[in-house]
């Protein structure tokens, strides 16, 4: 993560509050009533079947170990 910010010429990324913040965004999707612009948008793009199928992805927390990359390669 930090080797990343100092490529980009950016500063070192304190762990926990990456950690914080990502854990806030979980929150945010398991909130149906939440205030979140990009979660609002995700979920009423998926109320229109050709967007659900196509285009977006269901909605799922980050920090949710079945949300991971996939353990089959190719």
């Amino acid at each position: 993560m930090n080797d990343l910010a100092a490529r980009a010429g950016g500063p070192p990324l304190d762990e926990a509050e990456v950690h914080r913040v990502v854990a806030a965004r979980d929150r945010e999707i398991d909130n149906p009533y939440n205030k979140d612009a990009q979660v609002t948008a995700i979920r009423g793009a998926r109320r229109y079947r050709g967007d659900k199928l196509v285009r977006v992805a269901t909605p799922h927390r980050l920090l949710d170990p079945k949300a991971g990359p996939s353990s089959r390669s190719g």
